[in-house]
């Protein structure tokens, strides 16, 4: 965290990782992570640049953009009060190592779980949206990347990953704000970050979030 922060980077949102079944028993952990997302690693007009990636992967994801601080635990219930929109999202980590084969959870933390870069689409009341009623699902060059995945997948419960991952980050000293945003985990496995044009594609009225991988 101290490296990321050093330079003077500005935290602009929280990323919760393995918050799927299948990806806790990939990597063998007993629940979740979380990691920082800095205002420098969003790529700008959907244009994802490789470049110094050592293994680019796409993530489709729900983001979530905060109507206030956050200073004390919440919990499934109460976490709603404290969203003031909902976004596509898609995440683009760096894996930087050679196989995932063996990797552990400490792992990645001790990577920022894989964090350096990630594209973000038009936010929308989240008033509007039932986000436990969502689906997403990758799609490269006009053909799906895999299958739609429910937004369940995270922790069985939107709200609940939402929750965990601002009271995660707040017990390890982490300020939660107005105007930041968290993405909640996965929905699916990570995919390959090859060059192309790309949709993440959503049911339930999130819409679609358009970008390109160079």
């Amino acid at each position: 965290m101290a490296d990321l922060l050093k330079d003077g980077g500005q935290v602009a949102g929280i990323k919760a990782g393995l918050t799927s079944a299948p990806a806790q028993k990939k990597f063998g952990a007993k629940g979740p992570v979380t990691g920082v997302l800095l205002a420098s690693m969003g790529f700008k007009d959907g244009k994802v640049s490789t470049k110094g990636y050592q293994r680019c992967m796409l993530e489709v994801e729900v983001g979530y953009v905060l109507a206030k601080d956050v200073t004390a635990d919440v919990t499934p219930d109460s976490v709603k009060s404290y969203v003031a929109q909902v976004m596509p999202a898609v995440e683009v980590p760096d894996i930087p190592f050679a196989s995932m084969k063996g990797m552990v959870p400490a792992d990645l933390v001790a990577i920022n779980v894989g964090a350096r870069g990630y594209v973000l689409g038009k936010p929308i009341d989240s008033a509007k949206v039932d986000v436990n009623k969502l689906t997403g699902k990758l799609v490269m060059n006009g053909k799906d990347v895999g299958k739609a995945v429910p937004s369940r997948a995270a922790l069985g419960d939107q709200w609940k990953a939402l929750a965990w991952s601002l009271n995660n980050a707040r017990a390890h000293g982490g300020l939660i704000k107005k105007g930041m945003f968290v993405i909640t985990g996965s929905l699916g496995p990570l995919y390959p970050g090859k060059p192309g044009s790309y949709k993440a594609v959503y049911t339930g009225g999130l819409g679609e979030l358009a970008f390109t991988v160079k």
